[in-house]
């Protein structure tokens, strides 16, 4: 009897396990299973690490590439590698890198980092008429992270340009070839007489990164409005892609949303006013409150590095304090790159805002609270976790290997 009942018990069992309900209620932890092949994230930036707002003195220093590992697939915890010492140093160009992106080949085979090859100590800051038209470009020891070849500079746009900066790129499967693009401004001539024009997002493809095609411009915000720092990644939805990227005319983080591809009809997330930071934590306290002060209009525009403040009317009360503190670029252009990347663990999108008007300066993460192709953001301020002074970089979600080699390496 008690064999029968045992026997029984068993084929009610396996038959349970069979069905259709039962398979259904398996497949999240085969999805999850799928999802969890990345274990963590691999952070690379550079350093803000000025003595004070404006004082920029300890530069080059942080003007090279260092790296930060995810403790676990936290996506908001993270350890400084090599002690907090750079990866990488650039020995070409200016011998001072910024804006750096890691894209990887589809199989993982060959990585690349691309940089602009600026440092702002030895050129003078930002406003110069001739800066580098060239990228600093590491190529990695074939799927290695850690070990990669000595840097070379590659130039991208002719001579009546007057910058490359912040590269990115991705593969696109259509083409067999990785798109590149990056925000420049040009003048009339080679001899960069008069005034440049405002900045746009141009793009060039490569297969090796070595040539690349002739640059055309990607992005024309249009009536002056320049647009800088793209990040874009495909949503693994059809032929879905998100961009986003600062939007000068209020130095605000702006996304988009395409159903067609890279070259299709870019939507904006929200509208053309709503951006991530609408709480507007960029522009630091006196910044938000000369905007809110009834009586004083005011335009900021970043421009070629420099701060252009224009007062209709200024009213002459307690906002003294803060009128000294607005010629300041840190009070009102506050907000540079923007990144984001999906968890490995959800479906969950994150948004970071290298954010340089805040206490302290660096990258704040933000999520996506109803995807990242819907508006909807959630400042989550910063969390223990999280570094300091961080400045424009990537982070690549990595799997178990990976992060085993990172850490061994670096950690």
């Amino acid at each position: 009897m008690r064999l029968l009942l045992l026997t029984s018990l068993l084929s009610l069992a396996l038959a349970a396990l069979a069905s259709p309900i039962a398979q259904q209620q398996q497949q999240p932890a085969k999805a999850r299973a799928a999802a969890s092949d990345k274990v963590g994230y691999f952070f690379v930036h550079f350093h803000d690490d000025y003595k004070s707002p404006g004082d920029y003195s300890t530069y080059p220093a942080g003007e090279q590439v260092f790296g930060q590992l995810s403790n676990g697939n936290n996506a908001i915890s993270y350890t400084a590698l090599k002690g907090g010492a750079p990866l990488l140093t650039s020995t070409v160009g200016t011998k001072g890198v910024r804006d750096m992106y890691l894209v990887s080949k589809p199989d993982e085979s060959q990585h690349y980092i691309i940089a602009t090859d600026l440092n702002q100590t030895a050129v003078g800051g930002f406003g110069g008429k001739f800066l580098s038209r060239s990228l600093v470009i590491w190529d990695s020891e074939g799927p290695s992270l850690t070990k990669w070849k000595a840097p070379r500079l590659v130039e991208v746009v002719p001579p009546e340009f007057r910058m490359a900066w912040a590269p990115e790129a991705m593969w696109i499967e259509e083409r067999k070839s990785f798109m590149v693009y990056w925000s420049s401004n040009k003048y009339a001539d080679a001899s960069h007489s008069g005034t440049p024009d405002y900045d746009k997002i141009y793009r060039a493809y490569t297969t090796d990164f070595r040539s690349f095609t002739q640059p055309e411009v990607y992005i024309d915000l249009g009536a002056g409005t320049g647009v800088i720092d793209l990040t874009m990644h495909p949503t693994g939805q059809g032929n879905q892609y998100v961009r986003f990227f600062k939007d000068e005319s209020v130095s605000k983080c702006r996304g988009q949303v395409s159903n067609s591809g890279i070259d299709g009809q870019w939507n904006d997330i929200g509208s053309a006013k709503e951006y991530v930071d609408n709480n507007n934590q960029s522009e630091g306290e006196c910044g938000r409150r000369l905007r809110r002060r009834r009586g004083v209009a005011w335009r900021c525009v970043a421009w070629r590095g420099a701060v252009d403040l224009a007062w209709d009317t200024i009213a002459t009360d307690s906002l003294t304090p803060c009128l000294v503190l607005a010629f300041v670029l840190i009070v009102f252009v506050g907000l540079s790159a923007c990144l984001f990347f999906k968890d490995n663990l959800s479906d969950k999108w994150w948004v970071f805002l290298d954010q340089y008007g805040r206490n302290p300066p660096g990258y704040y993460p933000y999520t996506a609270d109803k995807g990242i192709t819907q508006y909807g953001y959630t400042d989550l301020g910063f969390p223990p976790g999280m570094p300091k002074l961080l400045k424009h970089g990537a982070v690549k979600p990595v799997n178990q290997a990976q992060y085993d080699e990172i850490k061994a390496a670096w950690g």
